[in-house]
């Protein structure tokens, strides 16, 4: 019985969270990740990155931007900087 009542309730939250979602979507608020660089800095980035050519610095670490994937450094300041 307490189930039951439980996943009536999950369900009413989920569809208060869904109508919510709608009228903020509706009202112009834009979800996801926010952007960090302007349109120009990006298409700078795109743009270096198709050129081949030998560099001290991938490209995004020499436009600003920390790539970090969790795996590297270890503890590490520079996640560029793998630590065995």
């Amino acid at each position: 019985m307490i189930g039951a009542i439980t996943e009536f309730e999950g369900d009413l939250i989920q569809e208060r969270t869904e109508e919510g979602r709608h009228k903020a979507q509706a009202a112009g608020v834009k979800f996801g990740r926010k952007i960090k660089l302007q349109d120009d800095e990006l298409a700078q980035l795109r743009k270096d990155a198709a050129v081949p050519r030998v560099t001290q610095q991938p490209p995004a670490k020499a436009g600003g931007l920390v790539l970090w994937t969790g795996k590297s450094g270890y503890g590490s300041k520079d996640p560029f900087s793998l630590q065995f």
